[in-house]
């Protein structure tokens, strides 16, 4: 069948179908490649030899559309099957911070987040603390598409600050996109350079899948993190993706600022945000979550001298030795406090007299009564948490208000004992 096929092949007739579906049903490999070589010899003599190889492959291309994928056996366990399993911990590449997976850095532009990777970079390659944080020393990829040689050189020099650079990070300063084969490169140097387990790429919009116009943002990015976590997956990596921060952001969740689709924060296995209350303070506040590590707020700020994030404390902590520092430095509280040491644990006055008072003292209140009134709304409970002196008023007529400072708590008998001054002394004035 296949040879008549073959010799009605000429310069002119169309191929016929049949030929190539004789061709395809071959099974055995070695007569499928003999009869190609057959047509093609004949192609060969009436010069037909691209036309049939562009036919072969496009025929071949719609058999394969058109054969139904092999089932795919599903692995299965149950869940006392599971408990019995010895399966090793995710390595720690960063103490309470990084695991290994895919984790998305998000900030906004100019919140040094860079210097931020490339710290955390030379920190890992040299098995020092990073933010006050143990580090599992390896090999280092660190992606620098933002930047050349001669800019990764500078930040180097500022980081390095006289030590030796480590032989074990390595920086790129271009690769091709995902579109372009990036994961294929990586894969190959990963391939030479074994003992890598810390990849950054900085900046990700760069290497990403784009959008195709049949396609949401979800399923581009999705498709790129999902290929990446195959990649961790397979050779034991710990992947950042540095990427920025929405321009509208929300006060809720930082993690909902994180620019991109929900793919981005969905698909990974961890996120690190970075962010401040206001542009301009100097402390700013780094979140760390995922479905590796434990939720974490550290506070941090970045040192523009030496160009290094140094780590200030855990968010919680940090805001209450904070509190607790405002609280000392207040002249109010100051005031308040010589006060009730001076009258044996107890002090009573006008707002006008407390402010008089502070000149004596080693703090001067320069607010207004008004002012220290607003003020006392929240002191009232620190100096009771704090201090243990307890905050009572009561009415003096007219003439405002009698504040009460004790390291006693009142009772009904206390405070009315102050009201009945007080009314004494506003009857007095009226007799003058």
């Amino acid at each position: 069948m296949i040879e008549a096929l073959i010799n009605k092949i000429d310069s002119k007739a169309e191929f016929e179908d049949e030929l190539f579906f004789q061709i395809l049903e071959t099974t055995d490999t070695l007569q499928k490649a003999q009869t190609i070589e057959k047509v093609r010899q004949k192609c060969k003599e009436v010069d037909r030899l691209d036309e049939f190889n562009n036919l072969l492959v496009a025929w071949e291309k719609k058999a394969k559309e058109l054969t139904p994928e092999a089932t795919i056996k599903l692995e299965s366990f149950t869940a006392s099957e599971l408990m019995e399993m010895d399966l090793p911990e995710l390595k720690t590449v960063v103490e309470d911070i990084l695991k290994i997976g895919v984790c998305v850095l998000s900030a906004k532009s100019k919140m040094y987040k860079s210097w931020l990777c490339l710290q955390m970079g030379i920190a890992v390659a040299s098995g020092t603390e990073f933010l006050g944080k143990k580090t599992t020393k390896c090999d280092v990829l660190y992606i620098d598409l933002e930047n050349d040689k001669r800019l990764s050189k500078e930040r180097l020099i500022k980081l390095l600050a006289g030590n030796k650079a480590p032989q074990n990070l390595h920086i790129i300063n271009d690769t091709p996109t995902m579109e372009k084969g990036f994961t294929k490169s990586v894969e190959a140097f990963l391939k030479e350079h074994t003992d890598i387990h810390l990849i950054i790429v900085d900046i990700f919009a760069r290497v990403k899948y784009q959008k195709r116009n049949n396609q949401t943002d979800y399923e581009a990015d999705y498709r790129s993190i999902t290929e990446l976590k195959r990649l961790s997956e397979q050779y034991d990596l710990a992947i950042i993706l540095v990427t920025h921060n929405r321009k509208m952001t929300g006060d809720t969740d930082a993690f909902t600022n994180i620019m991109g689709s929900t793919a981005i924060m969905g698909a990974s296995d961890e996120a690190i945000v970075i962010y401040k209350a206001r542009r301009t303070d100097a402390e700013a506040t780094i979140s760390i979550t995922g479905r590796t590590v434990e939720s974490l707020d550290l506070k941090a700020t970045f040192d523009k001298d030496i160009c290094k994030w140094k780590l200030l404390g855990e968010a919680e902590e940090y805001e209450r030795q904070k509190q607790k520092a405002e609280y000392d430095n207040s002249p109010i509280v100051s005031t308040i406090r010589k006060l009730v040491q001076q009258g044996k644990g107890k002090w009573k006055g006008k707002l006008s007299e407390l402010i008089s008072a502070s000149k004596y003292f080693d703090k001067k209140i320069y607010d207004s009564a008004k002012a220290v009134s607003n003020k006392l709304k929240d002191l009232s409970y620190e100096m009771q948490m704090y201090d243990g002196i307890f905050t009572d008023t009561v009415r003096n007529g007219n003439a405002g208000k009698i504040y009460i400072f004790s390291t006693s708590p009142f009772d009904e008998e206390e405070t009315q004992t102050t009201i009945d001054e007080a009314q004494t002394t506003i009857d007095e004035s009226m007799l003058k």
